[in-house]
């Protein structure tokens, strides 16, 4: 039997920074082509996510960091290379370790349309509607 592939520590903490520095530095929301109904929908996404940032900590984000960086460990990787991503409203292991970090998460708070790899070793991801593959660098 083929054993799932799973992150080692240094990509788990890689992308669970990443995804935490989203929350630090403000997600970019990008879900396709530009038109009035993208516009206002970006506006009222970025009135939502400053919002909830005012409601959170260093403290909370970095307990974020850290609650997923433990979920990203043990998570198993399917189809083999795709660690985790977001469309719109964040997936459980997000919410898992919003909940143990003690913040609320809206569908405004991490990046819309991005989606994260583990090809060859490296973390990647594609940070908003129809984004190149780019590489995360450790401390990124």
């Amino acid at each position: 039997m083929k054993q799932k592939l799973k992150l080692n520590d240094e990509s788990a903490r890689t992308a669970a920074k990443w995804w935490a520095d989203r929350l630090r530095e403000g997600a970019k929301l990008d879900h396709g082509p530009r038109s009035l109904t993208d516009f206002v929908a970006v506006g009222l996404g970025r009135s939502i996510q400053e919002a909830a940032a005012k409601g959170r900590t260093e403290e909370q984000i970095q307990r974020f960091e850290d609650a997923l960086y433990e979920e990203l460990k043990v998570h198993e990787l399917l189809p083999i290379t795709y660690i985790t991503g977001i469309d719109y409203h964040p997936v459980d292991i997000f919410l898992r370790a919003a909940n143990k970090a003690g913040i609320k998460l809206s569908a405004s708070c991490l990046p819309w349309k991005t989606h994260m790899y583990y090809i060859n070793g490296v973390v990647k991801v594609r940070y908003g509607y129809g984004a190149p593959l780019e590489d995360v660098e450790v401390g990124q």
